[in-house]
C-alpha cells in the first residue's frame, strides 16, 4: 500500500474551495439520473496547479431534451470543453459513451461555488470558461477515446484514437 499524506488528504476534505481553478476531466461514466429518466453523463476532473492539485471536482451533464433552457446551457459548457456546433456537424449521430470519451482530458477554467444541500454546503461548479489555449484547451495529453477512429474520420489529433487516458475506466 502506497504512503498516504493525511495532511493533505485533511486539507482537500475540510477546505471548501471557491473562486475559479484549471481543471482536466480524468474521467466519466455514462449513467441514468436517480429517477432513472434522464441520461448523464458523471464527470470528474483535477485540479491542475495551486493549493489544490489534483483535487477531484466531480458533477453531471444531465441530458434534458425537453427543456431548451438546460439544453442550451449543457451545449454551452460542452462548447468550453471543445464539443461545440462543429463537432457536432461532424458527428451528429455521435453516442453519448462517445461523448463521453471524448471529454476525457479536456480541459477548462470552472468557477467554483458553494450552494445548500441537506442541511450543508457542498461545493459545484457554477460556470465553465475557455482553458488558456482555447476551447477543450489542447485535450491531447490524457488521451480521450476519440470518435474518428469510431465513425470513421481521421485518427490523428484530440479525437483520435480508440484508447482512453491512464487511469481512466473507460
Amino acid at each position: 500500500m502506497s504512503e498516504i499524506n493525511w495532511l493533505d488528504m485533511h486539507k482537500h476534505a475540510t477546505t471548501t474551495l471557491e473562486g475559479e481553478f484549471n481543471v482536466v476531466v480524468v474521467r466519466t461514466e455514462v449513467k441514468k439520473t436517480n429517477d432513472q429518466t434522464k441520461d448523464m453523463i458523471k464527470y470528474t476532473a483535477k485540479i491542475e496547479s495551486g493549493p489544490f492539485v489534483d483535487r477531484p471536482i466531480t458533477g453531471n451533464f444531465t441530458i434534458s431534451p425537453d427543456s431548451p433552457v438546460a439544453m442550451r446551457i449543457l451545449f454551452a459548457h460542452w462548447a468550453v470543453l471543445g464539443l461545440d456546433s462543429k463537432f457536432f456537424e461532424r458527428y451528429p449521430n455521435a453516442t453519448l459513451d462517445q461523448i463521453a470519451d471524448t471529454l476525457i482530458g479536456r480541459r477548462a477554467v470552472v468557477k467554483i461555488g458553494t450552494r445548500p444541500w441537506q442541511g450543508r454546503n457542498i461545493e459545484e461548479i457554477q460556470d465553465w470558461k475557455p482553458a488558456l489555449g482555447g476551447p477543450g484547451g489542447g485535450a491531447t495529453s490524457l488521451g480521450g477515446a476519440g470518435l474518428d477512429g469510431v465513425l470513421g474520420g481521421n485518427t490523428g489529433g484530440p479525437l483520435g484514437g480508440l484508447t482512453t487516458g491512464p487511469g481512466s475506466p473507460r
